[in-house]
């Protein structure tokens, strides 16, 4: 199965004082762009959870890869034995602000779901990536949004002629 994971960009992007935790608050207007990676994934039955990348010699493909990480918890809900062999074709520039790697992680939760069948809801999903990353949860829904707090609370804006690329 594979699926297309897409940069976003911050149209509007306001940061607050740094929070005790390390944060700032932020509040920001998010649209995706037509620039992606693709993610490939194959069920195994190994019980292993295994990462290739294409297109980017520096990221790790190891147990810190967001992609990993993401496979990795939802495998705890997956069949016993379930593992899953996954390949990672990357075109978005790390540290660029376009969050691939946050829309490289809401792509391998939104597959590992539905190769795996586990019965996690979108907001169960959203509660996971934002353990992974502040701008996972926008890559779990559809539309432009709204991001506040450490970019993890949502208001989606369906934009009427907005097709998400630009």
């Amino acid at each position: 199965m594979t699926t297309r994971a897409y940069a976003k960009i911050n149209l509007d992007l306001r940061l607050g004082t740094r929070r005790p935790d390390g944060y700032h608050p932020i509040d920001t207007f998010l649209v995706r762009v037509n620039v992606f990676d693709t993610l490939h994934a194959e069920v195994t039955a190994d019980g292993k959870c295994t990462l290739m990348i294409d297109g980017d010699s520096h990221l790790s493909s190891g147990p810190d890869n967001l992609v990993i990480r993401a496979a990795q918890l939802l495998q705890r809900s997956a069949p016993q034995g379930a593992g899953a062999s996954l390949r990672l074709e990357k075109k978005i520039p790390q540290g660029a602000g376009l969050g691939g790697g946050s829309s490289d992680a809401a792509s391998a939760l939104l597959l590992m779901r539905k190769l795996w069948r586990t019965n996690h809801t979108d907001r169960e999903l959203a509660d996971l990536g934002a353990k992974l990353g502040s701008d996972v949860p926008f890559f779990l829904q559809p539309h432009a949004a709204r991001a506040t707090g450490r970019g993890e609370i949502l208001e989606p804006v369906p934009l009427q002629h907005y097709r998400g690329l630009f």
